[in-house]
């Protein structure tokens, strides 16, 4: 798909968030039945977040559309979108940038967030490495 954002907003973060329910709807094939293209327009999503929207000099992914803006309620609406897409997609690297968008919300927040941080630090542990992720069980 081409990238465009889920839901046109002046927020990076707010199309992202809803992600994760159009990457859960292709999983079960709800497609299939309402003839929309849940997988295309994930993929969409995804390339507006790395292709679109601006990042800071280290790759942070902006908040904000038009300009460069780190918010600590990002780190509930993009990174969880794009590790659940490297997780259904079998895409190790989404999973570690999730993972790398995580530590940046961290960083530029006063706020401590522990329990995100371990549960993909979890994930990258199962398999650290490039390798395939085992295959959610087809519905």
């Amino acid at each position: 798909g081409s990238a465009q954002p889920l839901i046109e907003d002046s927020a990076a973060g707010d199309p992202a968030s809803i992600g994760v329910a159009v990457l859960l709807a292709n999983w079960t094939g709800l497609g299939q039945v309402d003839g929309q293209d849940y997988a295309g327009a994930a993929t969409g999503q995804l390339r507006y977040l790395f292709e679109d929207v601006p990042k800071t000099s280290d790759g942070a992914i902006s908040h904000r559309v038009a300009q460069v803006q780190l918010w600590s309620d990002s780190v509930y609406m993009v990174p969880p979108f794009i590790a659940y897409y490297g997780i259904t997609t079998d895409n190790q690297s989404m999973i570690t940038e999730a993972y790398t968008q995580v530590r940046y919300s961290i960083l530029t927040s006063s706020h401590s967030l522990p329990r995100t941080i371990t549960i993909i630090e979890v994930v990258l542990t199962i398999n650290p490495t490039d390798q395939a992720l085992p295959k959610l069980p087809e519905r």
